[in-house]
Order: structure tokens, then sequence, then C-alpha cells
């Protein structure tokens, strides 16, 4: 992934990622700091205020002809991406108010005698290059968008109370509210911008679910909706995984998915302290309300699973937590007992049984299976599940992803970056050819990128491809969905979009199983 770092507008560093980093290895050389362990604070230091400094300088002026062909000069909106480029780098940047975040993509060093940065076209976007000797670059979207889930990070700790706190003292050392834990959490954000299936629930601004019987899901949600009371949201967990997800059925209260993939970052990444005991903890959703937070109640449901309950609601009181954890002692003896429900014909002690069984292992071999169905190599699928809701805004989404991980043993760590990089420009080609999104990244609202990937493209039937020396890859988007597959070179155009359209038709047949398409609101 690329070296990241937070800090504030007075050069402050708050957060790096040098360690384990190859990019932050080479930019510790060019600090001559070339130990294995790197990264110390005087290197940090530098560097940081070499960015800010950029920064300043980049932020007063922006220019832009007037349709008298006059350069004029205006300032610069607060969230906009700032992209600094040299032969061999590219660093982006974005100012929160007091905050700095920035990225840097490096060249690999093998890469530097044939390729240079590469610039943007007339769209704003970088040609990927089809070579298959060439350094592979994200997209400054791709970029945009990580940059916002590290602040949407700080802010599930801190709530936008931090910006109040670094705009009365800009010295104020942020990294001792912040703390160790959520250092953790914004290293979790990075790995997910991998070349690992993770990677598919940025791109695709969605969640994976566990594939499951319809009347197992069905039984758990009913388990859930019957004793759980008080809560906002309840997310029944198999890792990072979601079994079951019941919110409100008003519009304006559902959760968007960076929302929900910070709660799943943040159990994945405590699992261990959250695993010994029942907790409570204040957790502030971005996208939901940045002032405030919820509070969440979290509990294992036996030492030995990996599944877990995730309860919230906006009471912060004894009674609240009590509720909580009666509702849990009553949902694990539900799970736990061997009587079968003649509503469901499930039987209860299927639940971790199945949920079990449907391990990540499982999942990805079940994708697998669907690839030699198609000729395909690899997928990526984003299904957009409508939910009925209240409100003036119509129903909401549940969107959804199918993926797997490429780290099977059969290709190396590159050709994997370039299967994620390439579905990332045809994720954004979709969106950028129609001319109502061509300007989602331009605006003020501080999470623009996730709003740019969690958008439908407007109309269906879309298809976009790149072809290089080697792969097909296709993004094709219809009523509801969007499929990426990489197929081998030898396979054509007219092929691949026959057998994709055929992969759709078999995961929307099985949908019932491997989404989670109905049941997703107290109110059902």
């Amino acid at each position: 992934p690329p070296w990241t770092c937070v800090l504030s507008a007075a050069g402050k560093p708050i957060f790096e990622s040098f360690s384990g980093n190859a990019c932050g290895r080479n930019i510790r050389r060019v600090l001559e700091h070339t130990g294995p362990g790197g990264g110390d604070e005087s290197a940090i230091s530098s560097l940081c205020a070499l960015i800010q400094a950029s920064m300043v300088n980049a932020q007063g002026y922006i220019y832009e002809k007037s349709t008298d062909g006059a350069v004029t000069c205006e300032d610069k909106d607060d969230n906009t991406i700032v992209v600094l480029r040299s032969d061999q780098s590219i660093i982006y940047a974005v100012i929160h108010g007091p905050l700095i975040f920035a990225a840097v993509q490096y060249m690999d060093v093998e890469h530097r005698s044939t390729n240079r940065c590469p610039e943007k076209d007339e769209s704003g976007m970088i040609s990927p290059d089809t070579s298959l000797t060439g350094h592979c670059w994200h997209t400054e979207s791709y970029m945009k968008l990580i940059l916002e889930y590290l602040y949407a990070q700080i802010l599930f700790t801190l709530t936008d109370q931090v910006r109040t706190i670094l705009e009365e003292n800009a010295n104020f050392d942020v990294r001792g509210m912040l703390g160790p834990d959520t250092e953790t959490l914004m290293h979790g954000i990075i790995n997910q911008a991998r070349d690992s299936d993770e990677c598919a629930n940025l791109l695709t601004s969605s969640v994976q679910v566990v594939a499951l019987e319809p009347a197992v899901r069905e039984y758990i949600y009913c388990t859930l909706r019957e004793n759980v009371h008080g809560a906002l949201y309840a997310l029944l967990l198999s890792e990072n995984r979601i079994v079951c997800f019941i919110q409100p059925k008003q519009h304006d209260l559902q959760l968007k998915s960076c929302d929900i993939h910070l709660i799943l970052n943040f159990v994945k990444h405590q699992s261990a302290a959250l695993s010994k005991t029942e907790s409570w903890l204040p957790m502030c959703l971005p996208r939901f309300n940045a002032s405030g937070s919820l509070f969440a109640y979290s509990n294992f449901l036996h030492p030995e699973s990996k599944m877990s309950l995730l309860l919230l609601s906006a009471q912060n009181d004894t009674c609240q937590f009590n509720s909580f954890h009666n509702s849990f002692g009553i949902i694990r003896e539900r799970f736990r007992l061997n009587d079968v429900d003649n509503n469901v014909g499930c039987s209860s002690s299927q639940v971790l049984n199945e949920v079990n069984r449907s391990s990540k292992d499982a999942h990805d071999s079940l994708m697998r299976g669907y690839c030699l169905i198609e000729n395909v190599n690899h997928f990526m699928f984003r299904r957009d599940i409508s939910i009925p809701s209240s409100g003036s805004n119509g129903n909401g989404n549940f969107t959804q992803n199918l993926s797997f991980s490429l780290d099977d043993g059969t290709s190396d760590k590159s050709s994997r970056q370039r299967v994620w990089i390439m579905y990332e420009n045809l994720a954004l080609r979709l969106r950028y050819a129609q001319s109502n999104n061509c300007c989602l990244l331009k605006g003020n609202d501080y999470f623009s990128a996730q709003i740019l990937f969690e958008s439908i493209p407007v109309g269906d039937d879309l298809v976009s491809y790149i072809e290089d020396n080697a792969n097909l890859y296709m993004g094709i988007r219809g009523s509801g969905y969007e499929l990426y597959a990489t197929f081998a070179g030898n396979v054509s155009i007219i092929e691949g979009e026959k057998h994709c359209q055929r992969l759709v038709e078999r995961l929307i047949a099985d949908e019932g199983t491997l989404n989670i398409t109905k049941n997703c609101t107290w109110n059902s």
C-alpha cells in the first residue's frame, strides 16, 4: 500500500505508516534512514514539515482559465485533493481544517529506468499502463478514498471535536488522545486498501456477508428482532463478515457502507480484547453523525466461536446496557438449543454449525467454483439490495459484494495488485462516463470519494474493458449490479461479455443464499 501520514496544520505528525511498508522504506532511504526498523521521529518530522510547507503553498492558489482565457487565482476549498508529481513519485494530500492527510505512491526501483510518473488525461483520470513491465499507479480518486477513510477512522474515536481542539491549539499533540488502538485501526484501513479481497469492500462501497441457507438466516433474524430491545442497529458477525444486520426502516437512519466498514475494522482488530468479556464503548459513525457517538454493546457468543454480536444504541445508561446484556443471554441460549422452530423449519443448533462451516476458506472455494463454470480467472460482484424504507427519499440500499482472495499461491504480489488496480479503473470509468457524476470529487463534502464509489452509475448495460498482454479485464453494469472480471488474454471481448452475463445470472439466481436479500430492518 502507499505510505500515508496524518499531520496537523502546524506540521506535527499524528500518524504514519512507515513500518513494514515498501514505499515507506524507499522514503526512509531518501531521508538516509535505511535501517529495517527505520522511521525515527526526526525523519518523520522532517518529511511532515516538507509536506506541510508544500500544502500551505499549494492550498492558497489554484489556477483556472476563465471563459475569456484569463488566468484567475482562487482560494482552494477545504477537502480538495492536492497532487504533487515528480518523475518517480506522486504525493496526494487533503486538508480537513486543521488536519492534513497525505499519501505517497513511490515507483519501485526496477521500474525507474523505463517509466515516469503518469499524467492525467482530459477527464482527470490516469490511464492504466497496459504493458506488463509498467508500474501500476492507483487513481487519484482511490487515493482520496483511502485518505477519507483515515479521516473517518480518527472521527470514529474522537468525533469532529478533534478539529475544534486543533483550531484552538495548533500545537496540541493529538496522538495521546488517539492511543495505540486507533493507530492499529488506521493500519487496518490501509491494509484493506491492499491487494486482498477486503479491497473489494472499498472499491464497491459494500460489505461481504456469510453465505447461509435462507431458513437459517431467517431464524437468526427472527431471534434478534424478538429479543433485542432499544437498539438502533444489530449486527451478528463472523470475523469481519456479516451474518445478520438489522437497522431502522427510516431512510435517514440507515447506515452508509463506509460507517459499517469502520465497525467491522474495529471488531476485526480488537477481537482479542473483545472476545474476553462483554464491552460497552462509544463509536462515532461519521457519515451518520460526526459530532457525537453511539454506544455499542459487544460480546462473543462463546469462546471458541468467531461470531460476535454488536448492538448499537443512542442511549448511554445502565438500563440500556442491562437490557442488551439480558438480550445477549437469551440469544446465546436460543442458538444452543436443539428444538426446531416450526415457523422457519430450522433447528437452532444449526446456526453456529452453519456459520462456522462458512469459513473464509469455504467462501473462497465457493467463489472459485463459479469461476470454473464460466472460465473466469477472478471476479468482484456488487449487488445493490433495495430496502423498503419510510421517508421522502424512497427505498434505501444494502450494498453487498462477492469476491475472494487472489493470494492462492499461483500469482505474485505485483500481478495481484494489477488486478485490483484494473478493477479500480473500470469502476471509475463506469461512473465518470455519466455526466452527472463527473463533478463528485470537486465538491466540499468531506467524503466526496466515498460518495463517488458508492454511487450507482445512471443507466443499465454499461460495459468497459482494459486489455494487456496477458489478461482481459471487464466491468459491466446492469440493473442493481456491477461485475468486474479477469479473463485470460486469449478471450475476446465479445466472449468475455457473454461469460460475464452468464456469471451474473448464476450469482443472482443463488443470491438467496449468497446475499441478505430481505429482513434488513426492524419492521420487515
